[in-house]
């Protein structure tokens, strides 16, 4: 009787689990956000390099300086969008006030971190890498190398970001 008891537990436990989630695929939602970005690009009439990671991206100003490699400290400023347009983050204070993102409990201005620690998203480190002292570039990141299927900071799952990075320093 135990027996079957725990087994009448265990089925209704099974059977109460409503997910109809997938299990994530990194190597198809790369795919899947590789077409959209791409999309994205040829309606806009925008001309790309393309990272062997599947990130989009052109340098908008070139530096006069050194490539950051990992172990370096870099100082960067940088804005980041959604795909279609939606600022969700941003080091500069005043675009900030402007798109309603403003929060006085963090601070604006460069942001400092050490490259290849994964202190950040992989997106954003392979972006940096790109640029030498002085430069500005645009990075469409695939979800895969951003926040990947975690909803965070009022992102939907596997959202695609346009990052806008300008590296100031390397120490």
């Amino acid at each position: 009787m135990k027996k079957l008891i725990f087994l009448a537990v265990i089925a209704l436990v099974c059977s109460c689990n409503n997910s109809d989630e997938e299990p994530y695929d990194p190597v198809a939602q790369l795919q899947i956000d590789l077409g959209l970005i791409d999309a994205h690009l040829s309606d806009n009439g925008q001309t790309v390099q393309i990272h062997p990671s599947g990130i989009r991206y052109s340098v908008n100003n070139t530096g006069n300086g050194d490539f950051p490699i990992n172990g370096d400290s870099v100082t960067t400023q940088y804005d980041i969008y959604t795909l279609s347009g939606r600022l969700i983050d941003t080091t500069n204070e005043d675009l900030a006030r402007a798109n309603g993102i403003y929060s006085a409990s963090r601070s604006y201005g460069p942001f400092k971190y050490l490259l290849g620690t994964g202190t950040v998203i992989e997106g954003y480190e392979i972006g940096t890498s790109l640029l030498n002292v002085g430069a500005e570039g645009t990075f469409y990141v695939p979800s895969t190398l951003a926040y990947r299927n975690t909803p965070a900071f009022g992102l939907e799952r596997n959202e695609i970001l346009r990052i806008r990075i300008d590296v100031l320093e390397i120490f």
